[in-house]
């Protein structure tokens, strides 16, 4: 007889299914820090109960006990279709449903519930229990009342299905990682429920298979789960305006793993044929070191990078926090904007810029030159042609500042290699302060500067083109007089940290995003500059393997800042 085919392979479908169950909830309830992640773990938990309830009843013969168990399933029932309608609703960005939903099903529970406790007095969900034999054993099955089919059934079976209904929504246009991890998850769902419903048939045998059917879910549930990512991956970069960026978007993970690729990072990274969610960051991303820079940084300015490999392609990247619900941090936002177009055009108008400074760099020294030996004459020449070749001599001298720093400019951007060596940073500070000790004398300016001094793998020269620069704007745009203090400090991953810190009225949050930008003067009342100075300071430490930055307060001065790899 089928009933008893099916009896002797019960009890060990149900042990197996109860462990895995347990298991595979404990191993969510331990990933809960991923949004909805322990709404699923109670699903599978609650899966567990009823398949362990029922097989205690397959291999404990106490008659009055057994009814109790059986009984106690039912709550259990609709403690899963509850808690995966929840899942479901977090998983697939339906708050919503759940918002309309959570009243009406909070009325549904409580009828069930008071169904079950006062059944004996009306016998609506269950008129009674007869007892299947299977040998020796003897198994309860409680008879369906009315209310079981209008009530209990629907409840039980309604929730799931309008979580499944979410997911299935939630996947339409979405990559192939999202498609295969819901349609795992849709199915293993589904399984308890068809089975359901093929018990109530008249073809249906006279033992519950609905527990049984609990092996297939947490079989593909573990699919989902090990081979698909779910626990890894955060629906991020699935939705349709997102998959039809041109951009490439990257998902990262609190613990930095590559979670979400939308369909243009993919071609990027060359992963069109399928990825695995949950690899490191640092695995994956041929570009990682630039990465790890931009999120370490964290001053919102973009980062430029090349791949490797054939396309040579330019990447401007930029990176963001993606927050849950409760504002938590769920990770980062890399978006990477294919800029090699731009990139070619940059090189081609740095190297014109090179021949253009260069050619009025020689007519310069022409007219300085000329300027010099009228001097060295001696003749007698009356004070306003002796103001016209001192403001002359001072402009040449400014115009050949702006084409020197021109040509460093270009000079920085199409440099692909740099030696370095250890440097001994108080020298190099040093050195600066001679350099400046002019404006130093000039504006009484006060120096202040620490003892100690952490070594830093670098190229001196351009180090000290960084300090003089910083110095430079801290005497000119300081306090009256000026008070200047110098400092290090060393921060984590070898890196160490020089900055200059000046007593002057500080800098708003606009003027300290143009910073850094190309030609821009923070201050145009004053004549002097070219707007090229922090580009330049940036440029070097970029190419040195640091980065630049700014702090500042208005009405307390400002700090600025760069490091350098140790």
């Amino acid at each position: 007889m089928l009933e008893q085919k099916v009896y002797e392979l019960v009890p060990w479908v149900l042990g197996l299914a109860t462990i895995g169950a347990l298991v595979l909830s404990l191993y969510t309830w331990a990933r809960r820090q991923q949004a909805g992640t322990s709404w699923l773990a109670l699903t599978l938990f609650t899966g567990a109960l009823w398949t362990a309830f029922d097989l205690f009843n397959y291999v404990v013969d106490l008659p009055a006990i057994e009814v109790i168990v059986k009984c106690a399933t039912w709550p259990l029932i609709l403690m899963a279709g509850v808690s995966f309608f929840r899942f479901a609703c977090i998983h697939a960005r339906r708050e919503h449903w759940w918002e309309l939903a959570r009243v009406p099903v909070m009325v549904a529970i409580v009828i069930n519930l008071l169904l079950m406790v006062t059944n004996p007095y009306h016998h609506l969900l269950w008129p009674g229990e007869r007892w299947l034999t299977f040998g020796d054993a003897h198994v309860p099955w409680l008879e369906s009342g009315p209310a079981f089919f209008w009530i209990f059934r629907n409840t039980a079976c309604a929730l799931p299905l309008a979580g499944m209904l979410a997911l299935v929504i939630s996947a339409v246009g979405s990559p192939s990682v999202y498609a295969r991890q819901i349609a795992a998850l849709v199915t293993g769902a589904l399984i308890p429920i068809f089975v359901n419903l093929f018990l109530v048939s008249p073809t249906a045998p006279g033992v519950d298979l609905t527990p049984i059917a609990v092996v297939g879910s947490v079989s593909l549930f573990a699919l989902s789960t090990f081979r698909f990512g779910l626990l890894d991956v955060m629906p991020v970069a699935r939705s349709l305006l997102l998959a039809q960026l041109d951009d490439g978007v990257i998902v990262l993970d609190p613990a930095l793993r590559v979670v979400d690729l939308n369909p243009a990072a993919e071609r990027l990274l060359g992963l069109q044929h399928g990825w695995t969610p949950g690899r490191p960051a640092e695995q994956m991303l041929p570009f990682w070191g630039s990465v790890k820079q931009l999120i370490e940084t964290s001053d919102g300015q973009p980062m430029e990078t090349t791949l490797g490999g054939e396309s040579g392609a330019v990447l401007e990247l930029t990176s963001s926090i993606v927050h849950g619900e409760d504002g938590a941090s769920r990770g980062r936002l890399i978006v990477a904007h294919d800029i090699t177009a731009r990139a070619q055009l940059v090189r081609e108008l740095d190297a014109y810029a090179q021949t253009v400074a260069r050619d009025l760099k020689n007519p310069l020294a022409s007219v300085i030159d000329a300027i010099d030996a009228f001097r060295q004459r001696g003749e007698r020449v009356s004070d306003t042609s002796s103001l016209y070749l001192q403001n002359a001599e001072r402009v040449c001298g400014q115009m050949t500042a702006t084409v020197d720093a021109l040509l460093r400019f270009a000079q920085l951007r199409t440099l692909d290699e740099v030696d370095v060596e250890a440097i001994d940073m108080a020298n190099i500070v040093d050195s600066a302060l001679r350099r400046l000790s002019a404006a130093i004398a000039e504006s009484h300016a006060e120096i202040e500067r620490g003892n100690r001094w952490p070594a830093a793998v670098s190229h001196p020269v351009w180090v000290e083109e960084i300090w003089t620069n910083y110095i430079s704007n801290a005497i000119k745009y300081g306090g009256q007089p000026p008070h200047v203090e110098l400092g290090a400090s060393e921060e984590g991953d070898r890196m160490v940290r020089y900055w200059v810190r000046d007593n002057g009225p500080g800098l708003s949050e606009e003027q300290r995003r143009q910073l850094f930008t190309e030609f821009t003067r923070l201050d145009p009342k004053r004549s002097e500059g070219h707007g090229l100075g922090l580009s330049i300071v940036q440029r070097i430490a970029e190419k040195l393997g640091g980065g630049v930055g700014c702090s500042s307060t208005m009405g307390q001065g400002s700090t600025f800042w760069f490091t350098l790899p140790t």
